[in-house]
């Protein structure tokens, strides 16, 4: 029985670095995301702050789409923001709405054995 488990583990360190490799590639490079709010009266976003919709309210919501996109591609990275590297914020204002762009590079888990992998 003791071989059997042995044998298994053996397999399972060996197929490993591939799948973790296959992720670092697609990871290492940028992930962006984009965010919007309308600050116009009759939006969702204006009723829901009562017509005081807050200014970073786009780039809140930019971070968080990144934050979603780096958690469902890239689940050896971590999905902070503030871990990060090449970060980008890219904001525009006018005629009632805000848009902001972000990109980043995700940061590999520190508890994670993809940072032990060449890139």
């Amino acid at each position: 029985m003791s071989r059997i488990m042995a044998m298994a583990l053996a397999l399972s360190v060996l197929t490993l670095p591939a799948q973790a490799s296959e992720a670092a590639t697609a990871c290492n490079t940028i992930v962006s995301a984009e965010g919007k709010s309308i600050h116009v009266e009759g939006s969702d976003d204006f009723e829901k702050y009562q017509g005081r919709v807050p200014p970073d309210l786009a780039q809140r919501r930019a971070i968080a789409a990144w934050q979603s996109k780096v958690a469902s591609a890239c689940p050896a990275y971590s999905v902070r923001w503030w871990r990060s590297v090449a970060r980008t914020i890219d904001c525009q204002s006018g005629m009632g709405k805000s848009i902001c762009k972000v990109s980043a590079a995700p940061a590999p888990k520190l508890f994670s054995l993809s940072w032990l992998l060449p890139k």
